[in-house]
């Protein structure tokens, strides 16, 4: 019923974002297979990372309480954020992990890590705010991935999280599309998983709190596996009506048109042949758009449709989370 692990690691990818329903066993999976890998190498084999030093204080009285059944021969302890382990036969004691808030990554930069095999990202994607702006907490994890995984081949980063948002800057920066009709989807350095727990799923909605939430939004989210915070208002075909396209933008890798439809304005499928437009240099070089600043006119109209509620619609959720980007990314008052 609970969710097995070994499925998302076969692809052998760089990084494995596992997304899944709250309590589907994502997290005691992760945790079950490093304190294995711990236990046989006797080695400091895995980081565990949550965003914040308060996240990990609330962590760590808890962190063996839903497993430490599994591991009868050996006493789960946690000292100054090290994760250890005793044998009760023996009485050796060794350090299989490290626990460390991504917000002082900077500190361990120094460290030298040779034998750790996996990083976990646990809770990765954020409802209640990241670090700096977008692109600064994902360039702190990198730089935290750097620091331990050096130049070698075999190490794994495990990023675990609720379908709490598609609007996060880990999908931002490494242009993650969420797979809603499959199950995985690869890249060459990325794999991504849609959780599918039909025997769980089945089993949440007969629980009291199951029953509670059935039908709701968070029920959706909790049960379903459903984004909480997408917000799919307004995603739609075009309207019919007079239809004059504006130019295109092109936003993390995605192309999308703006629209002037009997006066208001659809973000839907580009043009080709038009001109292109973009706030970022990436999308400059691959689609030749021309790279524009947070203060242009198109910048502006584009933010302002959105904030104003000028906008009809947009032809998906992709394009939608994009457009509420560039109107952060702008920075105007909404």
């Amino acid at each position: 019923m609970y969710y097995d692990i070994a499925r998302v690691l076969s692809y052998k990818r760089t990084i494995s974002v596992i997304l899944g329903a709250r309590g589907c066993g994502k997290t005691f999976a992760s945790k079950k297979l490093c304190i294995e890998e711990g236990l046989a190498t006797k080695e400091l084999c895995f980081v565990w990372v949550r965003r914040y030093e308060r996240d990990i204080a609330t962590l760590i009285p808890k962190f063996f309480s839903d497993i430490k059944t599994l591991f009868p021969d050996h006493r789960l302890y946690i000292e100054n954020n090290l994760i250890k382990a005793t044998e009760i036969k023996t009485g050796t004691s060794f350090i299989i992990g490290e626990l460390i808030a991504l917000s002082l990554a900077f500190r361990y930069k120094s460290n030298a890590y040779p034998f750790v095999k996996y990083l976990v990202f646990d809770e990765f994607i954020s409802n209640e705010g990241y670090l700096g702006d977008n692109d600064s907490e994902v360039i702190k994890f990198l730089e935290l991935m750097e620091t331990i995984f050096r130049d070698r081949t075999f190490v794994r980063a495990l990023l675990l999280g609720n379908n709490v948002s598609q609007l996060n800057p880990y999908f931002s920066h490494f242009k993650i599309k969420y797979p809603k009709d499959r199950e995985f989807l690869a890249t060459d350095d990325i794999v991504v998983q849609n959780v599918r727990a039909a025997e769980f799923i089945a089993h949440k909605k007969l629980t009291p709190m199951g029953k509670l939430i059935a039908g709701t939004d968070y029920g959706n989210y909790a049960i379903e596996n459903m984004f909480l915070l997408d917000d799919e208002t307004g995603v739609m075909q075009p309207p019919k009506g007079d239809k004059l396209i504006n130019y295109n933008i092109v936003s993390n890798d995605i192309k999308i048109g703006v629209w002037i439809i009997n006066g208001g304005v659809y973000f839907g499928d580009p043009v080709d042949d038009i001109r292109t437009y973009t706030l970022y240099v990436d999308d400059a070089k691959k689609y030749d758009a021309i790279l524009i600043n947070r203060a242009s006119g198109v910048a502006k109209f584009v933010s302002q449709a959105y904030i104003k509620n000028r906008t009809l619609g947009y032809k998906t959720i992709y394009i939608k989370n994009e457009i509420v980007e560039w109107a952060r990314k702008v920075k105007l008052n909404f």
